[in-house]
């Protein structure tokens, strides 16, 4: 049987996740032409985000902030 859920195959507008990620539509589409942003994909001429990419590139986007050693 196979596992596949709804997010793996959900596709969202560029609407739709610049709303998710909190960003404006031409921020995200920024993030397209500099290959900076979540994975995409092309359905005919529109791109389409599928929530498990969305997911996977916030997950990558975590800072981990160091505590600057104390000098003895």
């Amino acid at each position: 049987m196979n596992d596949t859920t709804i997010e793996d195959i959900q596709s969202l507008t560029p609407a739709q996740a610049a709303k998710v990620l909190q960003v404006s539509v031409r921020t995200l589409g920024l993030w397209r032409h500099d290959g900076i942003g979540p994975d995409y994909f092309m359905a005919g001429r529109l791109p389409r985000y599928r929530a498990t990419d969305i997911a996977r590139w916030q997950a990558r986007q975590i800072v981990v902030k160091m505590r600057p050693r104390s000098r003895r």
